[in-house]
C-alpha cells in the first residue's frame, strides 16, 4: 500500500523538496500553463516511497522579450473563424471584429467590441459598429469562451448603439457637417444595477493613428437589457469644449470605494493619458467630475480643463486599460507604441507611469493594436495576468495571451 503523501499541488518546487524530505524525488519537467514555471502542476506517488513531480516549464512557443516576464504565451483566438467561439459568431454574423475591452458584472464578464464585419476581413460584408459578448469564464488557461453573443430578434449581433457608417472623407474634418464613419465603445463599468459604455463618434480615419473624434458619449443599461441601451444625455465630452475625452476608459480603484476612475486621451495613437474621478452617486453628474491637475490635485472638470494639462503619459497612448497588479504592487496600464504592445507602470495612480515592459511586437503577435486587461483577468494576484489582444488586417480578430511576470 502507497502511504498518502503531503500535497504539494501547485507548490514551488523548492518548497514541494521540502515537505517532501522524507521521500524520494523524481522530477519531470513539462511545457504547461497548468501552474506557474517550477511549480508542480500534478504528481504521483511510487513503491517504495518514492513521489513523481511533474514541474510546469513555460508553454511550447512561448517567449519573452524583457527580464521582467517569465514568458508570454499566446493561448488562441477569441474571435475569428479559428476561434473556440466561432460557431457562436457566425451564426450571428460576426466574422471579423477588433478590440474586446472586458467589464465586469459581478457574476459573469462582457466584453466589447468595436467595428464588425460577417466576412473574414474587415470590410467584408455586413458591417456593425460594435456588439457585446457575455461569458461565465472563470479560468483563462484554456481560452476565453462566450455564453452568449447580445443579438436582435433575427439573432444577428446588435450593437449598442449603430453609427452612421457615412464615406470616410478628408471633408468630414468639417465638426459642422456632423458625420460619423463608426462609434466604437472605448470603456465600461458596471455600477448601481446599469452597464455603462462609453463610445467615441469617429467622424473621420485619417492617416494610421490620427483619427477625429466628434465626442464621446456614454449610454447604459440594465444588466440583463443589453438589448436596449439609452443615452446618457449628461455624459457627453466634446471635442470642441476640450478634445483629451475622446476615448475614455472607466475603472475601479481598489485603494478607494467612494469613486469610479477614468483615463482618456484623445481620438487616435499619438495624444497623452489624462485622468478623471467622480464619485459613484454622482456618477451621472458631469458637473461633479473631478480632473487630476497634479499629484494628488484634482479640480471640478470645468474648472480643471481651464488649467495647464497634467498628465500620466506623454506621447503616443494608444488603447488604454488599465489595472493595479497585486503582485507587482504597482498600477499596470498597457500602451501600442508603434508595433510595441507595452505595459506601464507605476506606484501611485497620480503619478507618472514611468516604468515600461516590453510585452511583444509584430513578430510575435502579428499587427496588433490594442491589449486590454481587467484583475478578474488574473491569477496569483497578478503574477498571471491574461489580455486580450486586438489584431489588424488580413487577420481582424482577437487573441488571447497570458503573461507570467518574474
Amino acid at each position: 500500500m502507497i502511504t498518502p503523501v503531503p500535497n504539494v499541488l501547485y507548490n514551488s518546487l523548492e518548497e514541494a523538496k521540502k515537505r517532501l524530505y522524507e521521500y524520494e524525488i523524481e522530477i519531470k519537467y513539462v511545457k504547461t500553463n497548468k501552474a506557474l514555471v517550477n511549480h508542480v502542476f500534478s504528481y504521483e506517488t511510487k513503491e517504495p516511497n518514492v513521489v513523481v513531480l511533474y514541474v510546469a516549464l513555460p508553454p511550447e512557443g512561448s517567449f519573452s522579450l524583457d527580464d521582467k516576464i517569465e514568458y508570454v504565451h499566446n493561448i488562441g483566438f477569441v474571435t475569428g473563424r479559428d476561434s473556440i467561439n466561432c460557431n457562436l459568431l457566425v451564426n450571428a454574423k460576426a466574422g471579423a471584429t477588433d478590440l474586446g475591452i472586458p467589464v465586469d458584472l459581478n457574476d459573469s464578464m462582457i466584453y466589447l467590441y468595436g467595428d464588425t464585419f460577417s466576412g473574414i476581413d474587415c470590410n467584408d460584408g455586413l458591417w456593425n459598429s460594435n456588439f457585446i459578448a457575455r461569458s461565465n469564464t472563470k479560468s483563462y488557461l484554456n481560452g476565453l469562451k462566450f455564453n452568449e453573443i447580445i443579438t436582435d430578434e433575427n439573432g444577428i449581433i446588435k450593437p449598442i448603439r449603430q453609427g452612421k457608417h457615412h464615406r470616410n472623407d478628408e471633408k468630414n474634418l468639417d465638426i459642422s457637417l456632423n458625420k460619423e464613419v463608426s462609434c466604437i465603445p472605448t470603456g465600461g463599468i458596471y455600477l448601481n444595477g446599469y452597464v455603462y459604455i462609453f463610445i467615441m463618434s469617429v467622424r473621420y480615419w485619417g492617416e494610421a493613428g490620427k483619427w477625429h473624434v466628434t465626442n464621446n458619449q456614454c449610454y447604459k443599461a440594465k444588466k440583463d437589457d443589453l438589448e436596449h441601451f439609452v443615452k446618457v444625455d449628461s455624459l457627453n465630452f466634446e471635442e470642441i469644449e476640450d478634445n483629451r475625452f475622446g476615448q475614455i476608459f472607466p475603472f475601479e480603484n481598489p485603494f478607494d470605494d467612494k469613486h469610479i476612475y477614468f483615463v482618456s486621451i484623445p481620438g487616435g495613437r499619438v495624444g497623452n493619458l489624462s485622468l478623471l474621478r467622480v464619485k459613484k452617486e454622482q456618477f451621472e453628474n458631469k458637473n461633479e467630475y473631478e480632473l487630476c491637475v497634479g499629484k494628488n490635485k484634482w479640480a471640478k472638470f470645468n474648472e480643471g480643463i481651464k488649467l495647464k494639462p497634467y498628465y500620466l503619459l506623454i506621447g503616443n497612448v494608444s488603447e488604454p486599460s488599465i489595472m493595479y497588479n497585486k503582485y507587482l504592487h504597482k498600477w499596470m496600464l498597457t500602451n501600442i507604441d508603434g508595433n510595441q504592445l507595452n505595459i506601464h507602470l507605476c506606484d501611485e495612480l497620480t503619478s507618472s507611469f514611468d516604468e515600461k515592459i516590453k510585452v511583444l511586437t509584430h513578430n510575435e503577435v502579428v499587427s496588433h493594436y490594442g491589449g486590454f486587461i481587467h484583475p478578474k483577468m488574473s491569477l496569483y494576484d497578478g503574477k498571471k495576468i491574461f489580455m486580450q489582444v486586438s489584431q489588424w488586417s488580413p487577420i481582424y480578430n482577437t487573441s488571447l495571451i497570458e503573461i507570467e511576470f518574474k
